[in-house]
């Protein structure tokens, strides 16, 4: 028998069992009908047993068994047991007062109140289904059809949303273990749906995962309409109570940002319009508003499409104003988490507009309004930053920049103001303000940005440092006090990818010579641990001037050589070729005091020479010939190198001038390790030890 022909049987034992039940002497039951498989529109009802009665009254009984009810291929219910008193006429069968009890996978037995009323020829006009217990809670659902439209309407009591997870599941929500309670209203007309509301409200919501819910409450108003294929939705939410932790799944984050949302008096409120075409997956977003008091305000639109293929297509976000100090830490902090700069401090109003599309960011507004950053790790901070900036690819756009102070490390930039022209993410600096560092001037000609906004960011920058006083550097710096000044250009100071890389020479007069400092570059910056690299010159430093500098004892020459290959990781030395001495000094006079004398034998460990020692602490001071050093470090050891070999050893002061008394000071052994000699450098820096 065809599903045709069984509902058309079906439905002419109905009218012949009315000519029965109009028969006063008919008998019990009236009518038992068993079938395989019942169809009817969304329902497909197997192994059915369907029973109608009458009792002495006249009273008629409905009772149907099924195995299985399914709505789909994967939403099936077992044990389907329906009761009623029948009330039967020639157009209609109603059954009222009854009970429905069914069994489900995952929810259990359920059971609850049934009526509804069935119309041969036009099908089922309304159902209730009252006090079902579900998930700890309760449902009431009324199911109508006025004309050829179904409406659907159910009620939620205390529903416990952690026990509903089996039926998202199944609808492709996959949330983690979570409680709380549910209350609320959803209606639904139509079949296939064509239009859905729901007015919804949540208490003492906890959920943990990646994402962690602790006693939320609030509420959610949804309206969803069908046209052409296509739904427009309107949606509010509201968050009155609780705490949030929200991880969003975004592709390409190692660590994806958490942001910590706590709902503090006034409620978070969002709400927004927005379209869905099943077709296509595609999401337009017309309007979408985000309020979260004292902290930050924002409305934006944008389209995205859904599906492993899917991915953003375009946004644009407007904040109009922002604190920057309760909004940063919230809102924008969690982005920086697999930075270096994640425990960044900022303070101040802000303005933002920023518009993305599949390739990137396509339009960007910021406006800075007395802005402080400031890093707990001492590495950078600007103080009093503002900025009007505004750039996009269609076309160029002129911007400013001002601040009151900038460190860099230990370095001082005193107050500045720059004018900026934007040409598709590349800026352009048109005018420039010179700027105070520490006690010199830095003088900038060339600053280009390019790729700004994006992680492919470059900064071009060249210019004169001038008139920087070494003292005045090196106590900044937390170093022994140098003399002289930090005057040199640099016609390419290049930052990409994190990474600083000077082009051409840096000079330093220092000491009445100079140090020329060459391939300057530094990598990760601003990172945990930033590595140095470089290649110093060292010409004509008086050695007088120097040693005086360090109280290390008076020594005449002319000290010239290099420092090649230097590297510093975290700014502690690991690795350099390095060679000092007086060999090219020319005729230059060369003496040395007795503490020099006695500080350099700690270095050499021995001093060697025609008189002995207690001859010569008679004198204030000697003649040498030619002073040097080499150290080549690496692997935290110094392999130690002087003016000339003697036998497995070398001399660090060679013996000079035409009478006595002559000294030299030879180098005892040639490896030391760098911690060991800088401790020695240490102790003679801060004791004196007089020669016997």
């Amino acid at each position: 028998m065809t599903v045709t022909s069984r509902r058309t049987f079906f439905r002419r034992s109905l009218a012949c069992l009315l000519l029965l039940a109009a028969s006063p002497g008919a008998a019990e039951p009236l009518l038992s009908l068993q079938f395989a498989e019942l169809e009817h529109e969304a329902l497909t009802l197997r192994q059915v047993d369907i029973r109608i009665e009458q009792n002495a009254a006249g009273e008629h009984r409905f009772e149907l068994q099924a195995d299985e009810l399914a709505l789909n291929a994967a939403d099936v219910v077992r044990d389907v047991s329906l009761q009623c008193r029948a009330r039967l006429t020639l157009a209609h069968v109603a059954c009222e007062s009854g009970r429905l009890a069914l069994t489900h996978a995952d929810l259990g037995r359920l059971n609850g109140a049934v009526s509804f009323r069935y119309a041969f020829g036009q099908g089922l006009e309304h159902a209730e289904l009252t006090g079902l217990g579900l998930a700890a809670g309760r449902i009431d659902l009324q199911v109508a059809r006025p004309g050829s439209e179904w409406a659907i309407t159910a009620d939620l009591t205390a529903v416990d949303p952690g026990q509903l997870q089996p039926l998202l599941q199944q609808v492709g929500l996959a949330l983690p273990a979570l409680s709380g309670r549910l209350d609320g209203r959803i209606q639904a007309a139509g079949w296939p749906l064509t239009e859905v509301v729901a007015d919804m409200a949540v208490q003492e919501l906890n959920y943990n995962g990646d994402s962690v819910a602790q006693d939320v409450a609030g509420d959610l108003q949804l309206t969803a309409r069908r046209q052409n294929g296509d739904w427009q939705n309107e949606l509010q939410l509201n968050l009155t109570a609780g705490e949030l932790y929200l991880v969003p799944p975004l592709p390409g984050y190692q660590t994806p940002p958490g942001f910590y949302i706590a709902v503090a008096g006034q409620p978070i409120h969002l709400d927004a319009v927005f379209g869905y075409a099943p077709v296509t997956a595609q999401v337009t977003i017309q309007d979408l508003n985000y309020h979260h008091p004292e902290v930050i305000r924002l409305n934006g639109a944008g389209r995205l499409r859904l599906g492993t293929a899917g991915g953003l297509q375009a946004l644009a976000v407007t904040v109009p104003s922002v604190d920057l100090t309760r909004a940063f830490p919230v809102y924008l902090q969690p982005w920086l988490i697999d930075s270096s700069y994640n425990d960044i401090e900022l303070g101040g109003q802000a303005a933002l507009e920023i518009g993305l599309d599949e390739t990137g960011i396509s339009a960007l507004g910021l406006q800075f309004d007395d802005v402080d950053i400031r890093d707990p790790r001492d590495r950078f901070g600007i103080s009093d930053l503002s900025t009007d900036i505004q750039m996009t690819r269609a076309r160029q756009h002129a911007s400013r920049v001002s601040w009151e102070r900038i460190d860099v490390y230990q370095l001082q930039l005193g107050a500045g103001a720059i004018s900026l022209v934007s040409d598709d993410f590349s800026i352009r600096v048109t005018d420039w303000q010179d700027v105070a560092l520490l006690d010199g001037t830095l003088n900038i000609s060339e600053l280009d940005l390019r790729n700004v906004g994006t992680a492919a960011f470059e900064m071009h920058l060249a210019g004169a440092v001038q008139a920087v006083s070494l003292p005045t550097l090196t106590a900044a710096l937390g170093w022994p006090e140098l003399g002289g000044t930090l005057t040199g250009e640099f016609a390419g100071l290049n930052y990409q990818g994190g990474d600083l890389r000077m082009d051409g020479e840096l000079l330093v007069h220092m000491f009445d010579g100079r140090v020329t400092i060459r391939e300057l570059a530094v990598r990760d910056l601003f990172g945990n641990l930033p590595v140095l690299a470089a290649d110093v010159d060292v010409r004509d430093i008086d050695l007088e001037r120097l040693t005086e500098t360090f109280a290390f004892g008076k020594i005449t020459g002319r000290l010239s050589g290099h420092i090649h290959g230097l590297r510093l990781e975290n700014w502690q030395p690991v690795a350099f070729d390095a060679s000092l001495s007086t060999l090219d000094d020319g005729d230059t006079r060369h003496r040395i005091s007795q503490k020099a004398l006695n500080n350099l034998t700690q270095i050499g460990g021995g001093l060697s020479g025609a008189l002995s020692r207690g001859f010569l602490r008679y004198f204030d001071e000697y003649s040498y010939g030619e002073l040097g050093v080499s150290c080549r470090l690496a692997n935290g050891f110094c392999e130690l190198g002087g003016v000339e070999r003697y036998n497995d050893g070398y001399y660090l002061l060679t013996r000079g001038g035409l009478l006595p008394p002559w000294v030299e000071v030879r180098l005892a052994g040639s490896v030391i390790a760098w911690d060991a000699l800088i401790a020695g450098f240490q102790q003679i820096a801060e004791s004196e030890v007089e020669i016997d």
